[in-house]
């Protein structure tokens, strides 16, 4: 992917858009449930956000359309980038294309143990030494893929948003 020009305070309709979620369900989001994101988008007078929420919420989105429960799935997406990603956030301005670089090739898994009441994260399968043959079943997904369809639409949303 080119080069991402992405704002860096990200405003709530455009992060709405980038994540494939309507307004009104992510309004719902983030009055009902107590949300794990990189910045504190609430002490702001405008809900703003950054690309490090934006990357939270778009794997928060990916695991909830695969029937993990809101929270639960903003806790996974909030320990995933927070493992990756964390020293990237004490700069100011953290660039969309440095966060997504972190993700280059990064897939993480979720299974259900049979003597868990829920999912358990799997951040590293291969350094766990996780075998897919022990579980009945197990949801792979490709943290890069997610956090760039997530970006690409931020960005076009960006450009629009410019050109208007």
């Amino acid at each position: 992917m080119n080069e991402i020009e992405i704002k860096q305070k990200i405003r709530f309709s455009t992060v709405a858009a980038a994540i494939d979620l309507t307004p009104k369900a992510f309004r719902n989001w983030l009055q009902r449930y107590e949300l794990h994101l990189s910045s504190d988008y609430r002490t702001r007078g405008w809900t703003e956000f950054t690309v490090g929420d934006v990357a939270v919420l778009a794997l928060t989105r990916e695991l909830v359309s695969w029937g993990v429960g809101v929270e639960a799935a903003n806790e996974f997406a909030y320990v995933v980038v927070m493992k990756k990603a964390k020293p990237l956030f004490h700069y100011r301005n953290t660039p969309a294309a440095a966060l997504l670089q972190l993700f280059s090739g990064y897939v993480i898994c979720l299974h259900a143990p049979d003597d868990a009441e829920g999912p358990r994260l799997i951040l590293d399968p291969d350094l766990e030494g996780y075998c897919p043959g022990n579980f009945k079943s197990a949801l792979w997904v490709n943290v890069h893929h997610v956090v760039n369809e997530a970006f690409a639409r931020l960005a076009s949303r960006t450009e629009d948003e410019a050109t208007a």
